[in-house]
Protein backbone atom coordinates (compact mmCIF):
# COMPACT_ATOMS: atom_id res chain seq x y z
CA UNK A 1 0.00 0.00 0.00
CA UNK A 2 2.11 3.19 -1.11
CA UNK A 3 1.47 5.76 1.49
CA UNK A 4 0.75 9.60 1.06
CA UNK A 5 0.97 12.71 2.67
CA UNK A 6 -0.77 15.48 1.75
CA UNK A 7 0.17 18.98 2.53
CA UNK A 8 -0.96 22.27 2.77
CA UNK A 9 -3.88 24.74 4.68
CA UNK A 10 -7.71 24.10 5.13
CA UNK A 11 -8.03 23.06 1.32
CA UNK A 12 -5.72 20.20 1.85
CA UNK A 13 -7.80 19.34 4.71
CA UNK A 14 -10.37 18.96 2.70
CA UNK A 15 -9.43 16.93 0.37
CA UNK A 16 -7.85 14.45 2.74
CA UNK A 17 -11.10 14.43 4.60
CA UNK A 18 -12.94 13.11 1.23
CA UNK A 19 -10.44 10.90 0.27
CA UNK A 20 -10.59 9.33 3.51
CA UNK A 21 -14.40 8.23 2.07
CA UNK A 22 -13.59 6.54 -1.27
CA UNK A 23 -12.54 2.99 -0.54
CA UNK A 24 -11.06 3.26 -3.67
CA UNK A 25 -8.94 5.47 -2.50
CA UNK A 26 -8.29 3.92 1.10
CA UNK A 27 -7.86 0.65 -0.51
CA UNK A 28 -4.58 1.79 -2.36
CA UNK A 29 -3.54 4.18 -0.38
CA UNK A 30 -2.24 5.14 3.38
CA UNK A 31 -3.35 8.56 4.10
CA UNK A 32 -1.63 11.34 6.45
CA UNK A 33 -2.38 14.97 6.39
CA UNK A 34 -0.17 17.61 7.56
CA UNK A 35 -0.94 21.05 8.11
CA UNK A 36 1.68 24.29 7.36
CA UNK A 37 2.49 24.07 10.94
CA UNK A 38 2.84 21.43 12.86
CA UNK A 39 2.33 21.00 16.54
CA UNK A 40 4.46 20.00 19.09
CA UNK A 41 2.77 16.67 19.48
CA UNK A 42 2.23 15.67 16.05
CA UNK A 43 6.37 16.44 15.22
CA UNK A 44 7.57 13.15 15.63
CA UNK A 45 4.47 11.34 13.90
CA UNK A 46 4.21 13.35 10.99
CA UNK A 47 8.44 13.15 10.43
CA UNK A 48 8.29 9.48 10.14
CA UNK A 49 5.41 10.27 8.07
CA UNK A 50 7.30 11.82 5.57
CA UNK A 51 10.31 9.72 5.56
CA UNK A 52 8.14 6.77 4.66
CA UNK A 53 5.93 8.40 1.73
CA UNK A 54 5.80 7.58 -1.62
CA UNK A 55 3.72 10.52 -2.62
CA UNK A 56 3.28 13.74 -1.57
CA UNK A 57 0.76 16.03 -2.56
CA UNK A 58 2.21 19.71 -1.75
CA UNK A 59 -0.36 22.94 -1.68
CA UNK A 60 1.20 25.56 -3.78
CA UNK A 61 1.37 27.83 -0.84
CA UNK A 62 3.94 30.90 0.43
CA UNK A 63 4.13 28.56 3.85
CA UNK A 64 5.90 25.75 2.30
CA UNK A 65 9.49 27.39 3.42
CA UNK A 66 8.31 26.87 7.14
CA UNK A 67 7.04 23.02 6.58
CA UNK A 68 9.26 21.75 9.07
CA UNK A 69 9.69 18.01 7.09
CA UNK A 70 10.17 19.15 3.76
CA UNK A 71 13.92 18.18 3.46
CA UNK A 72 12.55 14.42 5.09
CA UNK A 73 11.09 13.16 1.93
CA UNK A 74 13.15 10.27 0.23
CA UNK A 75 14.53 11.69 -3.27
CA UNK A 76 12.07 9.35 -4.66
CA UNK A 77 9.31 10.09 -3.48
CA UNK A 78 6.66 11.32 -6.04
CA UNK A 79 6.14 15.21 -5.46
CA UNK A 80 2.81 16.46 -6.92
CA UNK A 81 1.99 20.50 -6.74
CA UNK A 82 -1.43 21.61 -6.82
CA UNK A 83 -2.32 25.38 -6.42
CA UNK A 84 -4.44 27.19 -4.04
CA UNK A 85 -7.95 27.83 -4.81
CA UNK A 86 -10.39 30.78 -4.44
CA UNK A 87 -12.47 33.24 -6.51
CA UNK A 88 -12.14 36.69 -4.36
CA UNK A 89 -15.18 38.22 -6.42
CA UNK A 90 -17.68 36.38 -5.28
CA UNK A 91 -17.28 38.34 -1.63
CA UNK A 92 -15.62 41.63 -2.48
CA UNK A 93 -15.86 42.85 1.09
CA UNK A 94 -14.05 39.44 2.66
CA UNK A 95 -11.68 40.66 5.13
CA UNK A 96 -9.46 38.25 3.60
CA UNK A 97 -8.86 40.55 0.75
CA UNK A 98 -9.57 43.50 2.24
CA UNK A 99 -8.58 45.55 5.74
CA UNK A 100 -10.38 43.73 8.88
CA UNK A 101 -13.25 43.96 10.62
CA UNK A 102 -11.19 44.83 13.87
CA UNK A 103 -13.77 45.18 16.14
CA UNK A 104 -15.57 41.23 14.80
CA UNK A 105 -12.00 40.19 14.33
CA UNK A 106 -11.26 40.76 18.02
CA UNK A 107 -14.42 39.75 19.32
CA UNK A 108 -14.42 36.29 17.60
CA UNK A 109 -15.65 33.51 19.77
CA UNK A 110 -17.57 35.47 22.33
CA UNK A 111 -20.94 35.68 20.46
CA UNK A 112 -22.02 31.88 20.34
CA UNK A 113 -24.14 30.63 17.95
CA UNK A 114 -23.76 34.09 16.08
CA UNK A 115 -19.94 34.32 15.70
CA UNK A 116 -18.78 35.00 12.28
CA UNK A 117 -15.32 33.52 11.31
CA UNK A 118 -15.48 35.52 7.81
CA UNK A 119 -15.90 39.20 8.91
CA UNK A 120 -16.52 41.97 6.28
CA UNK A 121 -14.91 44.43 5.94
CA UNK A 122 -17.22 47.39 4.65
CA UNK A 123 -19.99 46.55 7.50
CA UNK A 124 -16.92 47.29 9.16
CA UNK A 125 -16.21 50.41 7.66
CA UNK A 126 -20.13 51.45 7.65
CA UNK A 127 -19.95 50.83 11.52
CA UNK A 128 -18.15 53.91 11.43
CA UNK A 129 -19.60 56.27 8.76
CA UNK A 130 -23.21 55.05 9.93
CA UNK A 131 -24.68 54.50 13.44
CA UNK A 132 -27.94 53.90 12.91
CA UNK A 133 -28.74 49.92 12.34
CA UNK A 134 -31.07 50.20 9.42
CA UNK A 135 -29.85 53.25 7.75
CA UNK A 136 -26.39 50.94 7.69
CA UNK A 137 -28.09 47.66 6.39
CA UNK A 138 -29.62 49.41 3.87
CA UNK A 139 -26.31 51.01 2.99
CA UNK A 140 -24.88 48.11 2.61
CA UNK A 141 -27.60 46.02 0.46
CA UNK A 142 -27.84 48.62 -2.31
CA UNK A 143 -24.31 49.09 -1.87
CA UNK A 144 -24.72 52.80 -1.53
CA UNK A 145 -21.36 53.78 -0.61
CA UNK A 146 -17.92 55.62 -2.09
CA UNK A 147 -14.48 54.39 -3.10
CA UNK A 148 -15.78 50.54 -3.69
CA UNK A 149 -14.72 48.55 -6.63
CA UNK A 150 -16.16 47.79 -10.17
CA UNK A 151 -17.69 44.35 -9.35
CA UNK A 152 -17.11 43.49 -13.00
CA UNK A 153 -13.69 44.87 -13.48
CA UNK A 154 -13.08 43.22 -10.24
CA UNK A 155 -13.92 39.46 -11.28
CA UNK A 156 -12.22 40.51 -14.65
CA UNK A 157 -8.88 40.59 -12.39
CA UNK A 158 -10.32 37.71 -10.86
CA UNK A 159 -10.33 35.73 -13.83
CA UNK A 160 -6.52 36.63 -14.70
CA UNK A 161 -5.17 35.90 -11.86
CA UNK A 162 -6.37 32.47 -11.95
CA UNK A 163 -5.39 32.18 -15.69
CA UNK A 164 -1.74 33.02 -14.55
CA UNK A 165 -1.91 30.40 -12.36
CA UNK A 166 -3.25 27.97 -14.66
CA UNK A 167 0.39 28.72 -16.60
CA UNK A 168 1.82 27.52 -13.02
CA UNK A 169 0.60 23.79 -13.53
CA UNK A 170 -1.00 21.48 -16.04
CA UNK A 171 -4.60 21.06 -14.10
CA UNK A 172 -6.18 23.54 -15.66
CA UNK A 173 -8.16 24.14 -12.45
CA UNK A 174 -8.16 27.62 -13.09
CA UNK A 175 -10.56 27.75 -15.93
CA UNK A 176 -12.50 25.05 -14.79
CA UNK A 177 -13.76 28.12 -12.24
CA UNK A 178 -13.98 30.27 -14.56
CA UNK A 179 -16.00 28.10 -16.96
CA UNK A 180 -18.36 26.51 -14.08
CA UNK A 181 -18.78 29.53 -11.53
CA UNK A 182 -21.69 30.39 -13.16
CA UNK A 183 -23.99 27.67 -13.55
CA UNK A 184 -22.55 26.14 -9.97
CA UNK A 185 -21.85 26.49 -6.36
CA UNK A 186 -18.01 25.68 -6.17
CA UNK A 187 -17.66 27.70 -3.07
CA UNK A 188 -18.93 28.00 0.63
CA UNK A 189 -16.74 30.81 1.39
CA UNK A 190 -13.99 33.10 -0.04
CA UNK A 191 -11.24 30.19 0.80
CA UNK A 192 -13.14 27.07 1.12
CA UNK A 193 -14.18 25.32 -2.20
CA UNK A 194 -17.26 22.81 -2.11
CA UNK A 195 -16.49 19.18 -2.10
CA UNK A 196 -17.47 19.02 -5.77
CA UNK A 197 -14.43 21.48 -6.43
CA UNK A 198 -11.99 19.54 -4.11
CA UNK A 199 -13.14 16.69 -6.11
CA UNK A 200 -12.10 18.00 -9.53
CA UNK A 201 -8.61 19.15 -7.52
CA UNK A 202 -8.23 15.38 -6.49
CA UNK A 203 -8.84 13.70 -9.10
CA UNK A 204 -6.61 15.67 -11.52
CA UNK A 205 -3.64 15.71 -9.11
CA UNK A 206 -4.47 12.00 -8.73
CA UNK A 207 -4.08 11.48 -11.71
CA UNK A 208 -0.40 11.02 -12.27
CA UNK A 209 -0.62 8.30 -9.57
CA UNK A 210 -2.50 5.96 -11.78
CA UNK A 211 -6.02 7.13 -9.61
CA UNK A 212 -9.18 7.90 -11.30
CA UNK A 213 -11.89 9.75 -9.07
CA UNK A 214 -15.94 10.03 -10.02
CA UNK A 215 -16.36 13.88 -8.93
CA UNK A 216 -19.16 13.29 -8.35
CA UNK A 217 -19.29 10.27 -5.77
CA UNK A 218 -21.76 10.69 -2.87
CA UNK A 219 -19.33 12.07 0.04
CA UNK A 220 -19.77 13.92 3.44
CA UNK A 221 -18.64 18.02 2.67
CA UNK A 222 -17.82 19.28 5.98
CA UNK A 223 -16.50 22.81 4.62
CA UNK A 224 -20.55 23.42 3.95
CA UNK A 225 -20.96 24.41 7.59
CA UNK A 226 -20.27 28.41 7.40
CA UNK A 227 -21.75 30.19 4.15
CA UNK A 228 -21.37 33.70 4.20
CA UNK A 229 -24.19 34.93 2.01
CA UNK A 230 -23.11 36.36 -1.37
CA UNK A 231 -24.53 39.69 -2.11
CA UNK A 232 -27.27 40.15 -4.31
CA UNK A 233 -25.72 42.76 -6.11
CA UNK A 234 -22.47 40.37 -7.20
CA UNK A 235 -24.72 37.79 -8.33
CA UNK A 236 -26.56 39.78 -10.36
CA UNK A 237 -23.17 41.63 -11.72
CA UNK A 238 -22.05 37.92 -12.01
CA UNK A 239 -24.45 36.59 -13.70
CA UNK A 240 -24.73 33.61 -11.60
CA UNK A 241 -27.35 31.07 -12.32
CA UNK A 242 -27.61 29.27 -9.37
CA UNK A 243 -28.43 32.24 -6.92
CA UNK A 244 -32.25 33.06 -6.61
CA UNK A 245 -33.80 35.90 -4.42
CA UNK A 246 -35.07 32.96 -1.66
CA UNK A 247 -31.25 31.70 -1.60
CA UNK A 248 -30.17 30.24 1.99
CA UNK A 249 -27.03 29.42 3.38
CA UNK A 250 -25.61 27.28 6.32
CA UNK A 251 -24.41 29.61 9.73
CA UNK A 252 -23.30 26.34 11.61
CA UNK A 253 -25.81 24.30 10.04
CA UNK A 254 -28.82 26.61 10.41
CA UNK A 255 -30.31 27.88 7.17
CA UNK A 256 -30.10 31.72 7.06
CA UNK A 257 -30.65 34.16 4.07
CA UNK A 258 -28.84 37.41 2.77
CA UNK A 259 -30.98 39.82 5.07
CA UNK A 260 -31.14 37.63 8.04
CA UNK A 261 -27.30 36.76 8.09
CA UNK A 262 -26.20 41.08 7.66
CA UNK A 263 -28.91 42.42 10.41
CA UNK A 264 -27.32 39.50 12.52
CA UNK A 265 -24.12 40.42 11.65
CA UNK A 266 -25.19 44.41 12.57
CA UNK A 267 -26.77 43.28 15.92
CA UNK A 268 -23.83 41.33 17.22
CA UNK A 269 -21.11 43.53 16.31
CA UNK A 270 -23.18 46.97 16.72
Amino acid sequence: MKKVVIYGNCQADGIFDLLKQLPQVTERFSLAYHFVRSAPEDVDRQRQEAQEADVLLAQDIGDWSYYAFRDDYRPDTQIVRFPFLYLASLWPFDSHQNPPDTKAQAEFGQHSPWDFPFQDSLLGRLRAEEPDPERRFETYRELTVDGLPNLVRYHEAETARLRLMDRKSDYGLGQYVIDNFRQKSLFHTITHPTAHLLMTVAARILAPVGLELDIDAPVSDRLSVFQPPLHPLVADKLNLEWVTPEQTYSFYGRPVDFDTYVRKYIEVYG
